[in-house]
């Protein structure tokens, strides 16, 4: 099989990933941008999506690593 189409994978998390990041941030203009931040980084993994992990639980544990970042770089905040 081959990795998950980036407009399919976009149009079935973008709106839970948003939710989560802005609930993990508390401001919803942030967790726009680190939505984007996250399906950028989900485009440019596509070729490493291993089809033994569901691809829900990628893309979150992406939007995951997202947030950290941010709490360990808190210049990005500024």
């Amino acid at each position: 099989m081959s990795a998950p189409d980036a407009a399919a994978l976009f149009d079935r998390h973008h709106l839970a990933v948003f939710r989560f990041l802005r609930r993990m941030t508390g401001d919803a203009s942030l967790a726009e941008d680190l939505t984007q931040e996250v399906f950028l980084r989900v485009v440019r993994g596509l070729d490493s999506y291993e089809e033994r992990s569901r691809e829900t639980s990628w893309v979150f544990r992406i939007a995951r690593e997202q947030h950290v970042t941010l709490i360990l770089t808190p210049t990005l905040v500024e």
